[in-house]
Formats: structure tokens, sequence, C-alpha cells
């Protein structure tokens, strides 16, 4: 090898290594930078301990906290035995109530302290307190009243399907409501230059409805030996068959009542339906000139008093004419309201062909007239009296509404009447027409407006 390619030879390996050289360097600068991240992300990490740890500790003191206050709510409201739901409130007051009855009749035979009848409600929050453990008697429970009061109403409207449907809202003892029974109107518009002038339009009119009180009151008696006797709850019983027999009351005065002192003003009755031929208010129309007072509810008649139109055919056309006159507004919820009766008559529709003309619950589907759904209440009028109004097509729950009033009251009086406790009830409730074009009234009637 000569000295030309020794040379040659040794510039190619110093290349080689200045490349090598190269590449381990920038390999150097690559692991010192990994290196540093990675210091950074241990310091990072390490603060994020640091704030776990910190908020963790918190976190463990709130818990110890909040375990405090409720050890100390647990305390102040041991009586309670835990939360009760609704349900569960109810039955601890009947229990402890029908248990104050008979200490109190016993008490009352022995002790001067409690001649007075007025004492009664005393002693049974006394008895009631102690029974169920409580600071005071409204703690966790409503009261005598108020629980007897909704036991009553919502029994009533569980038994009798059309007190059910019709609207609850709260009222004062006096309410009076305005009724739009007119629109303004409106004209072509034209310019106002001289000369010309522009006439004034009708404005809107308004009439009122007010609510009217009624009122229901009950004196039963119980012997004192019934009363006291352990194995019979006479009280009890007597309290189911109150409650039947108030709601039985309500319905038929939201149905008929006759709207005298202390009455409703019932549905069917004249004070809310005036069919008269010719000059009936329920003939005329909701809105606009000769607007029917507000207080009566629109009428269509069969044309056959007593009775429906004469044929199957005939009576399908009514119903559809029926159903086509409610506003599109309070279809959406409407429900036919007949006793079992009319129904019945009603199922044994036939077309030319014999066939049923309505599925009316068949094979497990819900009773349905021209697809609204059939509310039976057999305290419905019957369709063949006549001018009887016994079909009601709509919106019950926007079209009348009932209220508690302000007289609920329950009094057990062992003295009035020797060796008897005598339950005094009396009950207040107010009623207001609704909407009076939320439902329609079919009577069998020929009367027809004018």
């Amino acid at each position: 090898m000569n000295e030309e390619e020794l040379k040659a030879l040794l510039a190619k390996a110093d290349a080689n290594y200045q490349a090598i050289k190269a590449k381990a360097d920038l390999a150097d600068v690559r692991m010192k930078d990994a290196e540093a991240k990675a210091d950074g992300m241990a310091a990072k990490f390490e603060a994020q301990k640091v704030e776990f740890e910190k908020q963790a500790a918190e976190h463990k003191t709130e818990m110890e906290n909040l375990k405090n206050e409720i050890a100390d709510v647990e305390v102040k409201f041991k009586g309670f035995g835990g939360p009760v739901d609704h349900k569960q409130q109810k039955e601890q007051l009947a229990t402890a109530f029908k248990n104050a009855i008979g200490a109190f009749v016993k008490s009352a035979k022995t002790s001067d302290a409690q001649k007075d009848a007025s004492a009664f409600k005393n002693f049974v929050n006394l008895h009631i307190k102690a029974a169920l453990n409580l600071t005071t008697t409204a703690q966790g429970l409503e009261s005598i009243d108020e629980v007897l009061s909704r036991e009553i109403i919502e029994r009533a409207r569980e038994s009798y399907p059309i007190l059910g449907a019709v609207g609850m809202r709260n009222m004062p003892r006096s309410l009076r409501e305005e009724v739009l029974v007119s629109y303004p109107s409106v004209q072509q518009g034209i310019e106002n230059v001289a000369g010309t002038a522009i006439s004034q339009t009708e404005v809107q009119r308004y009439d009122e409805v007010v609510n009217q009180v009624a009122k229901v009151n009950a004196k039963p008696r119980i012997t004192d030996e019934a009363m006291v006797g352990g194995d019979l709850d006479l009280y009890g019983h007597l309290l189911r068959l109150l409650d039947d027999e108030i709601g039985r009351y309500l319905l038929m005065q939201i149905l008929y009542g006759n709207g005298a002192t202390k009455n409703m003003r019932g549905i069917l009755s004249s004070s809310r339906l005036n069919i008269t031929n010719l000059t009936g208010e329920s003939f005329k129309p909701t809105f606009g000139a000769g607007a029917r007072s507000p207080d009566f509810y629109p009428a269509v008649g069969t044309g056959v008093s007593g009775g429906l139109p004469a044929t199957d055919k005939a009576t399908v056309d009514w119903l559809i004419d029926l159903e086509s006159l409610l506003p599109t507004k309070y279809l959406m919820g409407a429900k036919w309201y007949m006793n079992r009766r009319t129904l019945a008559k009603f199922k044994k529709l036939r077309d030319v062909d014999d066939r049923p003309i309505f599925a009316l619950g068949y094979m497990g589907e819900r009773m349905s007239i021209l697809g609204y759904p059939v509310v039976i209440d057999d305290n419905m009028p019957e369709f063949n009296v006549a001018n009887a109004p016994f079909l009601i097509f709509g919106k019950l729950e926007e079209a009348f509404y009932i209220s508690p009033g302000d007289i609920d009251s329950m009094l057990l009086d062992p003295y009035t009447v020797d060796g008897c406790t005598l339950v005094k009830v009396n009950k207040e409730y107010f009623e207001i027409v609704g909407k009076n074009d939320a439902i329609i009234i079919g009577a069998a009637t020929t009367a027809a407006a004018a």
C-alpha cells in the first residue's frame, strides 16, 4: 500500500469517526432532554400528590362534620324511628287516634277534669304525642282534622268517578272571576287623511262568575260499650261509612245541587243547564251576540223526548255531531260520562250488516266511543226519561271546580247524649264553574234553539 492509499484510508476512517461522534452527541443531547422532562414530570406528580393528599384530608374532615350533623339530627328526631312515608303517617295517626278515643271515654267516667267536651282535642293531642314519642303533634304528622278531612274527600273521589273527574283548586271564601263573552271587533284599515273619519270598533265584553259555598254535616252516635269494646273498631268503621256517605252527597250536589243556601249548583241542575225550548241558555253560543250566561253549559237534544234518535244510524250520527261541537282545544283528554244502561244501549248499535258500531272494551280493550274513553257512573240520569241530561262529553276537570272550604271540624262529644259518644262532623266546600264550553251535555229532549 503506497502513501496515497494510506492517506485516503485514514481520511475515510476519520470521516466515519466524525459521523459516529455526531450521532453520539445527538443521542446524549436527547438523553439529557428526556432526563429533564422526567425530572419535570416527577416534580409535577409530586405537586399533584401533595394537592390530592390535601383534598383527601379536607374531604375526610367534611365527612366527619357531616357524620356529626347526622348524628345530631338523629338524636333530635329520635322519636320518629326513622323517616316514614305519607301512608305510614296516616296509619300511625289513625291508630293513635282510635286508642286515644277509648282512653278519653274511660277517663271521662272517672275524672272531673274531663267533664268539658272541648277538652277532647287537647286530650287526644297529648295522647298522640305520648303514643308516637313526639315533641309536638305537628312534628312529622298532619293535624287530626287535616288527615280526616283529606281522607274523606280522597276516598270519595275514588268511589265516585265523576267526583274524581271534576277539577280541584284552592279558592277563597268569596271568589269572582271575569269571563270573556265577546271578542273585540276589527275593521278594514284606512288612512287617516283630512276629511276621513276612522270609526271606533266594538271592545271585548266580559261577564263574571262567582263561587258558591256548600255545607254538609253529620252527627251519628256510638254507645259507650261499643266505643270501649276491645274487640270492636266501630269508630274506624263509622269513619269509613261517613267517608262514603259524604262522598255520595258531594257527588249528588255536583250533579244535581239546586243552588239553594248551602247547596252547590249542580252541572245537570237548572242552575247550570237550561234546555227550555227555543230560549234555553244551553242552546246559545259561547261567544258573540246572544252568548249564553257563563254559568251555563251547552246542550244538544236527541230530538226524542225520553229516548235516542229513531235508528241506529241516526244515533251514531247524533254522537258524531255532538263530538264535533266540542272545541278542538278540549278534545285531548275528553271523555264520555254516562251510566251503565246508557252504555249498554250504545253497545247494541248495529250497522246495516248487523255488526256492532263500537268496540267497547271487548277482549281487554278499554271502553271508548269514537276513540274517546267512556267513564261509567251509575248516578248519571237514565236516557229513557223525558228531557233527561243523560250524557256528558268533554273535560270535566276544566268545566267545574270544587275545593274544601273554611269550615272543617270534627268533635267527639260523650256528654250531650247519656251513654253515647256523638261524632259531630261539619264540612264546607266551595264550587265554581270553570270553562263553560269544556263539556257538552246530551239530553233526551225535543227542545231546541230558536
